[in-house]
């Protein structure tokens, strides 16, 4: 059975509703954008899902960040 919820330290992310779930991947090339992206400048994430990567990038105080999603389900 799939977790609905997916908790990091700092923020938790509902996935019920999303049509691909959070992975291994996923938080593996969160953490690797938000080590080599630097603090200058604005971020671009199209495609966001559930906005994973954009809270990644929130969190290490990289920002503005605009976060795109086609499906409202996801995003929501």
């Amino acid at each position: 059975m799939a977790r609905d919820i997916f908790r990091f330290k700092q923020f938790s992310i509902s996935q019920k509703q999303a049509g691909m779930r959070i992975t291994t991947d996923a938080c593996l090339f969160g953490a690797y954008v938000a080590r080599h992206t630097t603090k200058r400048g604005a971020c671009l994430d199209i495609g966001a899902g559930t906005g994973l990567l954009s809270l990644m990038l929130a969190q290490r105080g990289i920002g503005p960040i605009t976060a795109l999603e086609l499906h409202h389900k996801a995003a929501e």
